[in-house]
């Protein structure tokens, strides 16, 4: 999604309101690690890796997982049954951290069959030394490999966390307060906002026409807000703002 704000001179900064979203139903604690040995370790040949209990996020127990790539290629993960039917939309939740390398931090969903994965895969993740809440929405969750003709999960049947070799080495890797929220239903329609200025102007539409040749001034006011009204609750990655070339060097003057 792209959309263009030009601003005039002497603007110092526009913001973008979007309206608050109604309330969401409370993440399902789906495990909260105070019980390793519901995982079990996967490893490939000639890699090694241990599991052990530490002290978690909020003050409970959690999972480290230890590992040693001994100069090959390969993976080491933490794998668990766990049977689960999927909303229209949610997100996966955990906290992690860990003391190791950037290899890659697969998080993969496994059909009853064995032989389906979804996953979201990290490449040459950076791993944060302290606990950092991760969150997992239904869009990131791609078919990874697997005979099903069928491109969206509906259910799974068990759930892994690999750690797959990109730089190898050694590390430690932690994992606490596995979650699943219901979201309101995807909605993949075109967005068609309303643009809402402080100084409105018949031209303030110019801003999201998509076109590069136009663009909308703000008048020269100090401070400017300028809302976006969607016209309905729904989830969008981001926005874009162009400022106009021959203003960027002005706009904070």
């Amino acid at each position: 999604m792209k959309r263009a704000i030009a601003v005039g001179l002497g603007l110092l900064w526009s913001s973008l309101a979007i309206a608050a979203p109604p309330a969401l139903p409370a993440p399902k604690v789906l495990d909260d690690f105070d019980d390793i040995s519901a995982w079990k370790l996967v490893l490939s040949d000639q890699v090694s890796g241990s599991l052990r209990p530490v002290s978690g996020a909020g003050g409970g127990r959690a999972l480290c997982l230890d590992y040693d790539f001994h100069e090959v290629s390969g993976y080491v993960g933490i794998r668990r049954p766990l049977n689960i039917e999927y909303p229209a939309n949610y997100r996966f939740g955990f906290q992690l951290r860990g003391d190791s390398p950037s290899n890659d931090l697969q998080f993969k969903l496994i059909d009853a069959s064995g032989d389906n994965v979804w996953w979201v895969n990290r490449p040459g993740y950076a791993f944060p030394k302290a606990w950092t809440p991760v969150e997992y929405r239904r869009r990131q969750i791609d078919k990874a490999w697997g005979p099903s003709p069928e491109k969206d999960m509906a259910r799974s049947a068990s759930m892994e966390f690999t750690i797959y070799s990109k730089v190898g080495g050694r590390g430690t890797v932690c994992f606490d307060k596995l979650t699943l929220q219901g979201l309101p239903a995807q909605d993949d329609s075109a967005l068609r906002p309303s643009v809402i200025a402080d100084t409105a102007t018949a031209l303030q539409d110019r801003m999201i026409d998509g076109k590069s040749d136009t663009f909308w001034i703000s008048g020269g006011v100090k401070q400017q807000t300028i809302s976006l009204d969607l016209h309905k609750s729904r989830e969008i990655g981001g926005a874009v703002i162009d400022w106009l070339p021959s203003l960027e060097a002005n706009r904070y003057t």
